[in-house]
């Protein structure tokens, strides 16, 4: 498995991860990274995001809807790092990040 380092410390990877051209071009447009920075952040998502739908009822709706946006699926997983949704669709092996999205200010007060 691969292995990523983020502020110097190394990390194994739980899951491979790839990123959609959707997922880039989102991560790009909204956090400003490119490149192996946004995925090492789809990575630490991927391996160490909380599950957004058990967060609060409030945040799982939040959620939902954001799924409909998406035509999520079974296999559709959300994740929060920090102050951002990741959507991945992931299977055993792999997850591919479909986009992200900055959670909103009321939210930041539920996950923590």
């Amino acid at each position: 498995m691969k292995t990523y380092k983020v502020n110097g410390k190394t990390f194994e990877a739980v899951k491979e991860v790839s990123i959609t051209k959707h997922g880039a071009e989102r991560i790009a447009e909204r956090y400003n990274i490119t490149g192996n920075t946004a995925r090492v952040i789809a990575q630490m998502a991927a391996d160490f995001g909380t599950d957004a739908r058990a967060v609060s009822p409030k945040l799982a709706r939040w959620v939902n809807r954001k799924n409909r946006n998406n035509n999520g699926s079974d296999s559709t997983v959300y994740k929060i790092l920090k102050d951002s949704l990741f959507i991945f669709e992931e299977n055993e092996k792999e997850a591919t990040l479909i986009t992200a999205y900055r959670l909103p200010e009321w939210a930041m007060e539920e996950i923590k």
